[in-house]
């Protein structure tokens, strides 16, 4: 599953214990709290598993990659950055090219995933994303499908339905766990290049443990989303996770109840 969020590199309101005889090493200031600098990553995330191929095991965490949404610069003038010339990181509006680079060009989305998922060679794998503009703009999906294609892999886009944010992993609650991950290493950053920094290392060790956590309440949604005949007015399912986390190493639930299952059939056809 992919999806973009902002990261920003302080916040509104932060609150802090300050204790005796501590100095505070760094005053956080902005030109306008409404106007706090920021930058738009691009998650990937795949189910976390275990993979037998060609004859080892390979224990998959589900972190495919994440990747920032800039491009590098040369400053015009001396700047807090350095001198002129400096090359720096600034913000590039996602736009239809933008996203298809960012999964077609070398050390993109998809030699990510043929690195870390080999196994999908010789069959048709599934990326799921959401319906904004650039992703489905005239073209964009056939564009992706055939910058995808080749050496065994064969990429099926899927565009989720509207207002179902809960149906993509990322908004579920990934993005929300890595921005307080991120938090952790630094209330606030001086700088949009620490902030990469450190939204990348707090990626880089997000646990294996929360990523199954995340699909397992996927699944719960999925099943509670056929509960009430497709709609998006359900409530989301508890249904012992963390017990099955202990018993079976994963609390990810994949039964489906055959009455729902069979009314949602009806209903499609």
């Amino acid at each position: 599953m992919v999806d973009e969020s902002w990261f920003y590199l302080t916040s509104d309101a932060v609150t802090v214990m300050l204790i005796e005889e501590m100095d505070v090493l760094i005053h956080p200031k902005v030109q306008h709290k409404s106007h706090i600098e920021k930058i738009m990553f691009l998650a990937v995330l795949g189910q976390p598993q275990k993979v037998i191929w060609k004859g080892e095991e390979i224990d998959f965490d589900g972190k495919i990659g994440l990747f920032p949404c800039t491009e590098e610069v040369a400053t015009r003038r001396v700047s807090k950055a350095g001198p002129k010339g400096t090359r720096v990181q600034v913000n590039k509006n996602v736009d239809a090219e933008f996203y298809h680079n960012l999964f077609c060009l070398e050390g993109g989305v998809y030699d990510m995933i043929e690195a870390k998922m080999p196994w999908l060679a010789g069959d048709p794998y599934f990326i799921q994303q959401d319906g904004a503009r650039p992703h489905t703009a005239n073209g964009t999906i056939e564009d992706l499908v055939a910058g995808g294609t080749g050496e065994g892999f064969t990429p099926v886009i899927v565009t989720q339905p509207p207002n179902s944010p809960d149906l993509n992993v990322n908004d579920l609650g990934f993005f929300a766990s890595l921005k307080v991950d991120v938090k952790r290493i630094c209330t606030h950053c001086t700088s949009r290049q620490e902030m990469m920094v450190n939204v990348m290392k707090a990626f880089e060790e997000y646990p294996r443990e929360k990523i199954d956590g995340i699909w397992a309440s996927w699944f719960n949604n999925l099943r509670s989303v056929m509960s009430c005949d497709g709609g998006n007015d359900y409530k989301q399912a508890h249904n012992g996770g963390k017990k099955r986390k202990r018993e079976t190493g994963s609390a990810i639930d994949l039964t489906v109840n055959l009455v729902d299952y069979d009314r949602c059939v009806r209903l499609c056809r």
